[in-house]
């Protein structure tokens, strides 16, 4: 039995009550994952610095702390829609305490090492069905062939049509390997994880 993303009927934008101009693409949020509070994209926010980040890219307030309905119309504002790459993976087996235990690790790399079959989002397809985007952003960085092949197609679509592509550092918690020697300009700013994603990503985007 297939493993599908959690928010697998979203990942189309067939939903989205809004024209998108920037489109954020992650990775995988597993249906099975026995501790998946999240009510939506990036939702794990005890992990995860997404909504603390986001809005300060719009210089908005953080929404790390509110729920899903403001996350939700805060994109509809500001035009941000949210999709993953990977929409099901197909030869992973409920019944198989490993590939539990790799879904519940939520480590991409271990995704594309074990599993074989894939349900890819075409994100392609979403780009060329919204013209009206014109930000694409992929939150991690590149080392994963699963994910590097279908970016390296977005990426290169992206530039023949003059959309503006980058990478931005993970938000969750991984992103804090990559934090040492980190000194904010703004030395009223608090030394956290947050602030470090949220330089970096204000770089990129």
């Amino acid at each position: 039995m297939a493993c599908r993303h959690k928010f697998y009927e979203f990942l189309k934008l067939d939903k989205i009550d809004f024209t998108p101009t920037t489109l954020i693409i992650g990775t995988f949020n597993p249906e099975w994952y026995k501790n998946n509070e999240a009510r939506w994209f990036y939702g794990r926010t005890s992990k995860n610095y997404f909504w603390d980040v986001l809005p300060r890219m719009f210089n908005s307030q953080s929404l790390r702390n509110k729920n899903h309905n403001e996350w939700k119309k805060f994109c509809s504002e500001k035009r941000v829609a949210i999709t993953d790459l990977i929409a099901s993976i197909i030869d992973a087996d409920a019944e198989n305490q490993e590939h539990l235990e790799i879904i519940n690790s939520f480590k991409d790399s271990k995704f594309a090492d074990i599993f074989n079959e894939f349900e890819i989002t075409n994100v392609l397809k979403i780009i060329k069905n919204n013209p009206s985007i014109n930000k694409v952003f992929f939150t991690r960085k590149e080392g994963v062939k699963l994910f590097d092949d279908e970016i390296e197609k977005i990426q290169d679509f992206c530039r023949k049509n003059k959309i503006y592509f980058s990478y931005l550092m993970t938000p969750s918690g991984n992103a804090r390997f990559q934090m040492r020697g980190y000194i904010p300009k703004d030395k009223k700013l608090q030394r956290s994880l947050s602030n470090f994603i949220f330089e970096n990503w204000r770089k990129k985007f």
